[in-house]
């Protein structure tokens, strides 16, 4: 019996790249405007607030670079 016996072939593995900063910070802007209309649902007024003063932060850096 051959030791390959059921083993997975796997997909050639593409060449990965970070993102830039620019883009990780509209990534994350994007992402807590998603948690605000969460959190809006919710009924979380606090956590609305924190959550938009960090999307605008974001939306600040992703701006600069």
């Amino acid at each position: 019996m051959s030791n390959q016996a059921g083993a997975v072939r796997q997909a050639p593995v593409e060449k990965q790249r970070l993102a830039s900063a620019g883009e990780t910070a509209e990534y994350i802007a994007d992402l807590l405007g998603q948690l605000d209309k969460m959190a809006q649902t919710a009924g979380f007024v606090r956590l609305q607030y924190l959550l938009r003063e960090c999307a605008e932060e974001a939306e600040k850096l992703a701006a600069a670079a």
